[in-house]
């Protein structure tokens, strides 16, 4: 799937193995909305979700809590990359 790609309702089902009362519980926690289609982003903050309270019981604050956690986890990885590489080329150019 590319990072342009949408999932159908249908199709975010599967992913979900037919888990259809997820989705109505995760409707009403407001983690997604019907739309057109589910990017991938969607797609896997729903299937982390689906993890966290199917199989480790957590409860829908927490899961908010968690995807927030793992969402900042990202872009911190993600300026901690630019910054080692920043530094990689400032040494490069020094020399």
């Amino acid at each position: 799937m590319s990072a342009e790609e949408r999932l159908t309702l249908a199709q975010l089902l599967e992913v979900l193995g037919g888990d259809e009362g997820f989705l109505d519980e995760a409707r009403e926690a407001g983690l997604i909305h019907d739309d057109e289609g589910y990017d991938l982003v969607v797609v896997e903050r729903v299937r982390v979700a689906r993890t966290l309270v199917r199989e480790l019981d957590v409860n829908w604050p927490g899961v908010e809590v968690v995807l927030r956690l793992r969402e900042e986890l990202a872009v911190t990885r993600q300026q901690v990359h630019r910054l080692a590489k920043a530094l990689e080329e400032k040494r490069g150019d020094e020399r």
